[in-house]
């Protein structure tokens, strides 16, 4: 991760970088990750997303009634029509109300998702890379694991898919849904940047540059795992606050914690991990706090979401409850930001669990 999902690999070694130093560094960043396949620019089509097959199936989550479904009926052979979700049925099937066939019983694997908008209700072909389709995404969820995050949220707001964005550490994470996640939010419109390493903050800051003012950051359960050299979830905090600085524009961050009573064993366990109690991690980084207090996303998990950790495709004990922090820019110029240096690389304290992201 950033698996955070925190980070699964150690980032590479990255110099202090002067001022007059930014912009080049931004025009190489996407050629300088020694440990990332090299990207297309950003002016080159990338492949629109194929459908998952059939055989995969989707199962529509309870608070998807009305919601608009691509489905096979009475099976493949029939080619897919499009129905509004009305709940379940008998014997694990799901029902559906269709202008063709009136309602009609759907079981799970004949249900390839939510309907296609965009570019997704056309024929495989050739769509924007997803850095060219910030402009109008004022929410951007970072380092997201198997997407269920994503999902849980427009399952709450549907009209979230037009304003919102998602990053991802890894090229394709193992997660047993991310998949079926990935689609049903690429079918929508919804951008899914992945590879993003946030300790790369120019080459980070270069591919969400067409974000607008004013859009917010948000990053759930960062965590590095245990034993990673040379970095730490602190040091992930302080990269993720760094960003509006380097981005260039006044954006705010958020951040989610377990919260720091969940950490018993230890006294002060939850501030040498994040260094968000006592403002260690906001050292240099041009933000302040504007609030912390309980997680106003604590429903989530109503809606779907599954926290997973950042080596297991399973959750921890301590992110059942959450803290969530909001950050603005501070008084300070955002070039105080970009000129000031890293803080120290500690390690985490080991009593601090292998906790990660969504």
């Amino acid at each position: 991760m950033q698996r955070s999902p925190g980070q699964s690999r150690p980032p590479t070694q990255q110099p202090t970088q002067q001022p007059a130093q930014q912009q080049a560094t931004r025009q190489q960043a996407t050629q300088a990750s020694s440990h990332l396949a090299p990207r297309e620019p950003l002016s080159q089509p990338a492949a629109l997303p194929a459908m998952p097959a059939a055989s995969s199936g989707y199962r529509p989550h309870r608070s998807e009634v009305d919601r608009d479904f691509q489905v096979h009926y009475p099976g493949p052979e029939s080619g897919p029509l499009i129905g509004k979700y009305v709940g379940r049925g008998t014997d694990g099937q799901h029902l559906f109300d269709t202008d063709r066939h009136g309602r009609i019983p759907v079981p799970e694997d004949q249900i390839l998702g939510y309907r296609p908008t965009v570019g997704g209700r056309h024929p495989p072909g050739q769509v924007r890379p997803p850095e060219e389709n910030l402009a109008d995404r004022d929410r951007v969820f970072l380092s997201e694991a198997d997407l269920s995050g994503a999902m849980a949220r427009q399952r709450q707001d549907p009209g979230l898919v037009d304003r919102m964005a998602v990053s991802t550490f890894e090229e394709t994470p193992k997660y047993a849904n991310f998949e079926k996640n990935r689609h049903n939010l690429e079918v929508q419109g919804v951008p899914i940047l992945r590879s993003v390493d946030i300790s790369k903050t120019a080459e980070t800051a270069e591919r969400l540059s067409e974000l607008p003012p004013g859009a917010n950051l948000h990053f759930q359960m960062p965590r590095v795992p245990r034993g990673t050299s040379g970095y730490s979830t602190q040091r992930l905090v302080r990269d993720t606050l760094r960003l509006p600085g380097a981005i260039g524009e006044d954006m705010s961050v958020s951040i989610t914690t377990p919260r720091p009573d969940a950490y018993t064993k230890v006294k002060g366990t939850h501030d040498r991990i994040y260094g968000l109690e006592s403002g260690k991690a906001l050292e240099g980084t041009g933000m302040e706090l504007e609030e912390g207090g309980s997680d106003s996303d604590s429903h989530l998990e109503k809606f779907g979401y599954d926290h997973k950790q950042s080596t297991k495709d399973e959750s921890a004990g301590v992110a059942d409850k959450r803290k969530k922090y909001k950050f603005v820019p501070g008084d300070s110029e955002h070039e105080e930001s970009k000129r000031a240096p890293k803080g120290p690389g500690d390690r985490d304290d080991e009593s601090g669990g292998g906790v990660s992201e969504v």
